[in-house]
């Protein structure tokens, strides 16, 4: 009996597995479910084809390039220019200069020359790029002039890329554009880290050559920033409705500014791009952001590094095990990849865990992670003395350029998610809008570093600056985080929420559940929201002009209100409870 009872219940046990082997099975358990969940957001975010995963990598590889030209501080060490601040000086002023002229081209070029410009343009720098860096290096002709060549065509590069993938990019919607920036930077610190396990010299000409995997992902599949496309003139305001308030403007869900409008704005064609004020406020945010990176660079130029001592160094740990063939001196350098990391884990955790709106990004959370760099740094004990040159043990100032590098990225990420949301809801052309945040981001760092040489460090020490900086970043958020006039028109919007239910959809579903309303009712409710008149409503539904208004007067009687202009306030007013809440 007992092996009859075994025999049975090995019998159900593999029926059981049988069963669930089962597609239409295996869909209802949980971990196949969620499986399938995360394909189909995968899908969603990097599309069904390979073009998607081509993107993450070819913003990648700029990522790493990025990083390696003007944010590692070693950069200049690796250069043949005469002095350190010279290269930093030369390379931040080239790509400043570099991003007014793309703003001068993209005023002055017009939608059927944009294409063909872009390519070229792409083309002439690449080539350029090699005739700089590599004929001279191959030929043993370098001398300081080339290598003042290569740095001041290495600032155009960085200038050119920057606005390139930041426009193609910026047509993704904000949503998307963080989820593959997040997935973009992962990826370029995996390649670094790659990069990194071969001798230093290898690694630097491997990095070199990332501008031509990246632009090449861009000529390859066709990527462009400047192309306007009808995609890209279609209304857009699900989008953008979140932060002002926007409301509801055509039958087919494009939204305008009130319901009240709906009928002019539905009449009216779009504005043209580029006819919007330009955000000035967001431009001198990111001045004052990069005033303060152009501080930390110089501070790096003036400190001498030495060895970790501490018999639990964690730094002597990565430099023996994960960097093997880095050298101490170019290993404090090499560690501020892992803000590139940093940087990553930060966007999705204030975006999709917090999800918290453009003002909280820039200056709850922006400001502060710069702030918390600087504060870092001051630990710092060889950061008490004065004198041209300072000691750094290597613990404190690692961790300090890490935060750097990853407040950084934050911003550059942040920074083209709002540039997205601006581009396609108030009509501001997307290339000005790059280009405008790159200088100012650029102008800023040099600013900073030309300031803070001008100033001197003999008499201060290097702790009293990173004090003083930490008191700027903060009194700037401040100021800036309390001026509601500053950001008014984008502040309360969150990046996650794009694609989503438009305000006044969202208000209309709430009004409808509350009241219970049948749906015809919804039907009749949401065309009179959005100012249309018994006549049209009828036609709309095919119905009479009496029973439209027989289920008008049901939807006074239950809302409480008496004309269609008490029900458009009513929808207004609920469109304000989501935009105070979101704020």
């Amino acid at each position: 009996m007992a092996v009859l009872a075994w025999t049975c219940s090995a019998g159900r046990i593999v029926a059981k597995a049988r069963e669930w082997r089962r597609p239409e099975v295996a869909r209802r358990g949980v971990g196949v479910e969620t499986l399938e969940k995360a394909r189909a957001t995968a899908r969603r975010l990097f599309g069904s084809g390979a073009q998607g995963w081509f993107l993450v990598l070819g913003l990648g590889c700029f990522f790493c390039w990025f990083w390696a030209a003007l944010q590692n501080p070693n950069s200049a060490l690796q250069n043949s220019v005469p002095s350190y601040s010279l290269y930093w000086e030369l390379v931040l002023a080239s790509a400043a200069l570099s991003f007014g002229a793309i703003l001068v081209v993209a005023v002055r070029c017009g939608a059927d020359r944009r294409k063909r410009y872009e390519r070229r343009s792409t083309v002439g720098v690449l080539v350029a790029y090699a005739l700089a860096g590599f004929v001279p290096r191959l030929c043993g002709l370098e001398t300081t002039a080339t290598a003042v060549a290569e740095t001041l065509v290495t600032g155009v590069l960085a200038s050119w890329m920057f606005v390139q993938w930041g426009a193609i990019m910026g047509r993704q919607g904000p949503r998307r554009l963080l989820w593959l920036s997040c997935a973009a930077l992962v990826a370029s610190f995996v390649l670094a880290l790659v990069l990194y396990q071969t001798s230093y010299f290898v690694a630097v000409t491997l990095v070199s050559l990332l501008p031509f995997a990246s632009l090449g992902v861009v000529l390859g599949w066709g990527l462009s920033g400047w192309e306007e496309s009808a995609l890209d003139d279609e209304p857009v305001a699900r989008a953008a409705a979140g932060a002002a308030g926007a409301t509801g403007a055509g039958a087919a869900g494009a939204v305008g500014s009130s319901p009240a409008s709906a009928d002019a704005a539905t009449s009216t064609a779009p504005a043209p791009k580029g006819s919007g004020a330009h955000p000035m406020s967001l431009y001198a945010t990111l001045l004052v952001q990069g005033m303060a990176f152009g501080l930390l660079h110089l501070l790096y130029g003036t400190v001498v590094l030495e060895k970790c001592t501490d018999p639990f160094c964690v730094l002597r740990f990565l430099n023996g095990n994960m960097f093997p063939q880095v050298t101490v001196a170019d290993f404090y350098g090499v560690m501020g990849v892992f803000g590139i990391v940093l940087a990553a884990a930060v966007v999705a955790v204030a975006t999709g865990v917090l999800r918290l709106n453009f003002r909280k990004l820039i200056y709850v959370v922006g400001f502060p992670l710069m702030a918390i760099g600087f504060l870092i740094l001051s630990t710092d004990t060889g950061f008490r003395t004065t004198g041209i040159a300072s000691h750094a043990s290597g613990v404190n100032f690692t961790a300090g350029e890490v935060v750097y590098i990853a407040g950084y990225y934050y911003t550059i990420v942040t920074t083209w998610a709002l540039c997205s949301y601006l581009s396609q809801t108030k009509r501001h052309d997307r290339v000005r809008l790059y280009a405008w945040a790159g200088l100012s981001l650029t102008a800023g760092q040099l600013l900073g570093y030309a300031t803070s040489m001008l100033v001197g460090f003999e008499r201060f020490s290097r702790g009293e600056y990173c004090t003083d900086a930490i008191f700027m970043l903060l009194l700037a958020s401040l100021l800036m985080v309390s001026n509601d006039g500053l950001w008014r028109d984008w502040g309360g919007v969150r990046p996650t929420e794009q694609g989503s239910a438009s305000a006044f959809k969202s208000a209309c579903e709430i009004i409808e559940r509350t009241y219970r309303l049948t749906p015809r009712e919804r039907d009749v409710f949401v065309l009179l929201a959005r100012g249309r008149n018994m006549a049209f409503v009828a036609e709309s539904l095919c119905v009479t002009k009496d029973t439209v208004k027989t289920h008008a007067r049901s939807l006074y009687r239950k809302l409480g209100v008496h004309s269609q202009q008490e029900l458009i306030d009513r929808v207004e007013a609920e469109i304000e409870v989501a935009r105070s809440q979101r704020m």
